[in-house]
């Protein structure tokens, strides 16, 4: 799967997330040391028709949706990712 989202994209493909085994290094720290937020490059997310559409970071974005899944609640200001906050299942 990963192999077939990258060859759609030259821009992708070009990242350092763009190799597998850079990717899967990203994952494990976010998931074994937590989410960085001071990163320069921020997690970018806009609004539009009451849609939310994440614009820079989706493999990122993506991977905190598979650590926490549906329990991931994002806060953004002006369009860039401030924290997020893991909702305790009941």
């Amino acid at each position: 799967m990963f192999k077939n989202y990258i060859s759609y994209s030259k821009h992708q493909s070009e990242k350092p997330s763009g190799k597998w085994h850079n990717f899967n290094d990203i994952y494990k720290t976010i998931k074994n040391k937590g989410f960085d937020f001071s990163n320069s490059d921020k997690i970018t997310v806009i609004e539009e028709d009451d849609k939310f559409y994440c614009m820079q970071g989706r493999h990122r974005i993506c991977m905190l949706l598979k650590i926490y899944g549906k329990n991931l609640n994002i806060k953004v200001e002006n369009k860039k990712l401030t924290e997020f906050i893991i909702k305790q299942s009941v």
